[in-house]
Parts: structure tokens; C-alpha cells; sequence
């Protein structure tokens, strides 16, 4: 008769058999045996050497590991389907679609970054320079996932150039920041994005200026 498992091992390996519930189905049926099997000795010699003080350090271990884990397992999921989506449908990059997906995604937590350090009362300042550094992580974002040969990034630079240097001459530095300018680095995303389906740079640049001349504009207003 084998002999009986103790209780913590037992009841390590049910949570750790719910835990994997949270990979994606594909990743559970190939791999799930074989996580099970190696959880089960990590646990057996855990406890085996420490009791149930070593089962502790090891659930330390494994849980940020599983939380890591699955969750880029869950992008890759994703991230595969994403890119296999034929170009024939949509006549787009599906590369250029995440890379814009990413960029915006960033470019909305700069806006609110800076919207919630604004209402909290934080400076005006400190808000436009998160929004700042989330619209050039995005650019660079964007620069990855296509080949645009520096154009996204150059662009959201001049329109971040455009914001900062009316600060040269306006009276208060303070309201503008809080105030404008509205953040065009969507548009130049979008300009990119369109520009992918032509093999045209120029589109970018031209955005990038025009929106650099409004933001320049509305400080003399």
C-alpha cells in the first residue's frame, strides 16, 4: 500500500491544480501534466527537509511565478492570433495595428496620469512631464513594431518641442501646461498607420507640423 500523503501536500497540489486555471487551455493541455509533476516533487522535497515551513517558501516562489507566468502566456496567446490574422481582410500591417493598439493604450495613461496628478493637486508640471515620457514610450512603441525609420519618434519630439517652447514667452507656465495643449500623438500614430499602407513617411512629418503650428498658435491666443 503507498503510503499516505500528508495533508499540507495534498492540499498544496488542489490549489496549485486551480492555479493553472489561469494559464491559457492550449498551455494547460500540453504542459499541465508536467507542472503538476514537478510542483508535486518541489512540495515532496519542501517538505521533506523544512515541513511545513518549507511548502511556505516555496508557495513564496511559485505564486509570483504562476501571476508572471500566465499572464505573458495570455499575450502570446493573443499576440499569435493578432499576427495571423491575414492583411488580406483589412489590407493593414496587423504588426502596425498592435504597435498603434500598444502606443495608445500608453499615450491614454500618460492623459490620465496626468489628469489625476493635476486633481490631486500635484504641479502642473510634474502632470505634462508623465504625459510627456508615456507619449515618447509610445512613439517608441511604435518605431518597434514598424519600420518607419525614426519618423514617429521625430514627430511626437517636435510636438512635445511645440508644447515646451511657448513656455518661452507665455505669462503663465502653470495654466498652459494644465490647459494645453490636447495630445496630438494619436494623430501622428494614425498619420503612421496610414502612411504603413502607402510606404509613405511624409504623411507623419506633415501632421506632426501641422499640430506643431496649432500648439504654437493657441499660445497666443
Amino acid at each position: 500500500m503507498a503510503p499516505a500523503v500528508p495533508g499540507p501536500l495534498r492540499r498544496s497540489e488542489r490549489l496549485y491544480r486551480a492555479l493553472l486555471r489561469l494559464y491559457p487551455p492550449g498551455h494547460r493541455r500540453e504542459y499541465g501534466a508536467w507542472m503538476t509533476q514537478l510542483f508535486r516533487d518541489l512540495c515532496r522535497d519542501a517538505y521533506s527537509h523544512r515541513g511545513s515551513w518549507g511548502l511556505f517558501r516555496l508557495w513564496l516562489r511559485v505564486l509570483p511565478d504562476v501571476g508572471s507566468s500566465a499572464g505573458l502566456e495570455h499575450y502570446e496567446v493573443f499576440r499569435r492570433w493578432f499576427m495571423d490574422q491575414k492583411m488580406d481582410k483589412t489590407g493593414l500591417d496587423p504588426r502596425i495595428a498592435m504597435g498603434l493598439l500598444v502606443g495608445a493604450v500608453l499615450i491614454a495613461l500618460g492623459v490620465l496620469g496626468k489628469a489625476l496628478v493635476v486633481g490631486a493637486g500635484g504641479s502642473a508640471q510634474a502632470g505634462a512631464a508623465i504625459q510627456i515620457v508615456m507619449s515618447l514610450a509610445a512613439a517608441l512603441v511604435m518605431e518597434a513594431a514598424g519600420r518607419f525609420r525614426g519618423a514617429v519618434l521625430v514627430a511626437t519630439g517636435m510636438t512635445i518641442l511645440a508644447t515646451l517652447l511657448p513656455l518661452a514667452w507665455v505669462s503663465d507656465d502653470s495654466t498652459w501646461l494644465r490647459e494645453n495643449p490636447v495630445n496630438p500623438a494619436i494623430f501622428i500614430f494614425l498619420a503612421a498607420f496610414m502612411s504603413n499602407r502607402t510606404q509613405k513617411i511624409w504623411p507623419v512629418y506633415l501632421v506632426a507640423l501641422i499640430f506643431s503650428a496649432v500648439l504654437i498658435g493657441l499660445s497666443f491666443v
